[in-house]
């Protein structure tokens, strides 16, 4: 290695590692000075942790992922206005399945787990071209700031609405994976399904396009590592025929995703009440 190029990535290792303590102290803002969104936050890892909102661990795994949120954010921001200069690791296990097994449409079903919007950011920069169903966020101006951050080459993203719908349709008859977050309540589409042991609806789109098309679906799911970021692709599920019971996938996409989330709580980033009372099983 010559000793500019040495010089570069010294200066780029600096960079980053400033850039991350901003990242953190603007998480750390953003815990105190959002009260909604924390309480938010702490009610659904007291679920999935198993103790009370206010306990000491529950409030450790929040802090800890506003400021996962914030590195985010920061990572987006980087790769779109220095992006050529900057190539974090990203270690992807579990694809030789999916390359071996898959040879059509594949519907990839993952959650606000961990750096997800930054993985699907430097897969589009490796050339690979996919659909992301994503909720419209709140305000308004802030779901265009975040769709701006996270729209990439190769990352197309769509509404969960009808129109979405048919370009979601469109993607799969033309061979393009999409990908489906699964960890937001649905209003509609939806499914009630215990949850980390509580009623809660989520979407089922999924498991109808996979079995429509009959594509395999797909779990993956990201962590943030100590120097980069993991991608997990876990084993196929096939759908079942049309008479078959569409709660068996179903239920198994919801074990893995709890699996996932309880290998990382403090990288889930769901900043809404996951679950409503008036839920029933």
């Amino acid at each position: 290695m010559s000793r500019r190029s040495r010089f570069v990535l010294l200066v780029g290792h600096g960079l980053v590692s400033c850039g991350q303590l901003l990242a953190d102290l603007a998480g750390t803002a953003a815990y105190w000075f959002f009260p909604r969104y924390r309480r938010a936050l702490a009610s659904n890892l007291a679920r999935v942790l198993g103790k009370p909102a206010d306990a000491p661990v529950v409030r450790r795994a929040v802090e800890q992922a506003f400021r996962a949120s914030a590195r985010n954010f920061l990572a987006l921001a980087w790769l779109r206005v220095a992006g050529r200069f900057w190539s974090p690791p990203l270690e992807i296990t579990g694809v030789e399945g999916l390359s071996a097994d898959t040879g059509g449409p594949v519907v990839v079903v993952s959650a606000h787990l961990g750096p997800f919007d930054v993985v699907a950011a430097l897969l589009g920069r490796r050339g690979r071209a996919f659909l992301v169903v994503a909720e419209p966020m709140r305000p308004g101006w802030l779901d265009r700031a975040v769709r701006w951050l996270r729209g990439h080459r190769g990352v197309t993203l769509v509404p969960p609405s009808p129109a979405g719908l048919r370009r979601v349709v469109r993607a799969l008859q033309a061979g393009v994976p999409v990908v489906f977050l699964l960890d937001r309540r649905s209003q509609r589409n939806g499914r009630c399904v215990r949850f980390f042991g509580k009623p809660v609806t989520l979407s089922d789109v999924p498991v109808r396009l996979a079995r429509r098309f009959g594509c395999p679906l797909v779990f993956a799911f990201t962590v943030r590592e100590r120097h980069g970021y993991r991608l997990r692709f876990e084993e196929l599920i096939r759908p079942g025929h049309a008479q078959d019971a569409p709660s068996d996938e179903f239920e198994q996409l919801v074990a893995r995703l709890e699996r996932a989330i309880r290998s990382a709580p403090d990288q889930w980033l769901v900043f809404r009440p996951l679950w409503s009372t008036e839920a029933t099983a």
